[in-house]
């Protein structure tokens, strides 16, 4: 098809460069992308393709575009950003959900090597940072790639045939994965406004 008529490319068509995303999210700004986000949900959701009873969650890391090359002492480099904008990203970095029984969220460690690691990481991010992506944080991808930093992005997906994902957030590679799953039940909730009677996650 060709002209006026046509509305989607050929299947034999070379696909848009992948910078055509990065672009369009940089001009329509963060709602406008969570409206289109919320839409396909609800065309979705009119289609039959989502079951609202279940909920599977999970995070996947996400490797940043940022070398270690490009750690820094902390301090001096928030030292260094205006006070606004340093303000600010203590704010978000602190606002996170958490269950109140616990006192924060936090999940207790395992004993063991395993806690020892954890602090010393956690440590790690306190006192470093990336001059070119100061929201990844230091993380173990798996025994052959060692440290790395990255992004770590938590994803809910509804039950059913469709496994149609309701909800993206993005945090630092650190975060805990059990401090974000009450804040992706509650957009699945907001999205769909289906209550889930079950939520699986690891």
């Amino acid at each position: 098809m060709t002209g006026r008529n046509k509305r989607f490319s050929d299947i034999d068509e070379m696909p848009p460069d992948h910078s055509i995303l990065s672009k369009a999210r940089r001009r329509f700004g963060r709602d406008v992308c969570e409206q289109f986000f919320r839409h396909v949900v609800m065309l979705c959701e009119k289609a039959g393709l989502i079951e609202g009873n279940k909920v599977f969650l999970d995070a996947t890391l996400l490797k940043a575009n940022a070398s270690m090359d490009s750690l820094t002492e902390r301090r001096p480099y928030q030292e260094l950003q205006a006070l606004e904008q340093y303000l600010d990203r203590v704010w978000s970095e602190n606002e996170t959900p958490g269950d109140p029984g616990d006192g924060g969220g936090n999940p207790a460690p395992p004993p063991g090597q395993k806690e020892n690691k954890r602090k010393d990481k956690a440590k790690t991010n306190e006192r470093l940072v990336s001059k070119t992506d100061p929201d990844a944080s230091l993380v173990t991808y798996n025994d052959s790639r060692g440290l790395l930093l990255a992004h770590k992005v938590h994803i809910a997906v509804t039950g059913g045939p469709g496994r149609i994902v309701i909800t993206v957030e993005t945090t630092s590679g650190c975060f805990p994965e059990a401090r974000v799953a009450a804040d992706l039940v509650g957009r699945h909730i907001w999205n769909t406004h289906l209550k889930p009677q079950e939520v699986v996650a690891e």
